[in-house]
């Protein structure tokens, strides 16, 4: 699904690799932030997290935050 995404925006996926590891940086540096840290943010049974935040207000800021930091939607270009 998100290659077909990427193939019609013309986005080439290799371009898309430095971005993702920076997003996924950010978004690990915020949950270790929280209280409970990244053990709080438990591996459930079907590969799903168990989502440790009060609000899911709270991890679409986180999510929006990292996505901010990856650099992906800089220079007028939408990566993510």
């Amino acid at each position: 699904m998100i290659l077909i995404f990427l193939l019609r925006n013309n986005i080439d996926p290799i371009e898309i690799i430095p971005y993702f590891n920076k997003f996924i940086q950010s978004l690990r540096k915020s949950i270790s932030s929280t209280k409970g840290g990244e053990a709080s943010f438990k591996v459930l049974q079907d590969g799903s997290f168990f989502n440790a935040n009060a609000s899911i207000i709270e991890s679409y800021k986180m999510i929006e935050d990292a996505i901010t930091l990856s650099g992906a939607n800089d220079d007028h270009k939408k990566t993510f």
